[in-house]
C-alpha cells in the first residue's frame, strides 16, 4: 500500500499501483487508485521544485497526495467514503 505519496490522504488500505520518478528538481508519480466507485488514474509531474529534499514531507510529495485526495473527493462526494484529514 502506498501511504507516502498518492495514498497519504486516502483511507487506510486503499490499493494503489504506482510508478515514480525523481531527480533533484523534478518529481513524478502516476498511479491507478482502486476505489469503491471504481478505479481512477492520477498523474502528477513537477518541475523546477524549490523543495529538493529527499524526504516524505517534500512539497512535491504533499502536492501529489493533495491532488489524489481531490480526485477521490470528486468520485466520492459521500463524506462516509472520504478520508479523514491528516492530523
Amino acid at each position: 500500500d502506498d501511504t507516502k505519496r498518492l495514498g497519504a490522504q486516502l483511507p487506510a488500505g486503499t490499493k494503489i499501483a504506482l510508478k515514480t520518478g525523481s531527480v533533484s528538481a523534478a518529481r513524478t508519480v502516476a498511479g491507478l487508485v482502486e476505489s469503491p466507485a471504481g478505479p481512477f488514474v492520477v498523474t502528477v509531474l513537477t518541475a523546477e521544485n524549490v523543495d529538493r529534499r529527499w524526504a516524505d514531507d517534500n512539497a512535491a510529495e504533499i502536492l501529489s497526495a493533495a491532488i489524489t485526495k481531490a480526485a477521490w473527493d470528486v468520485f466520492h462526494p459521500d463524506p462516509k467514503l472520504s478520508p479523514v484529514a491528516p492530523a
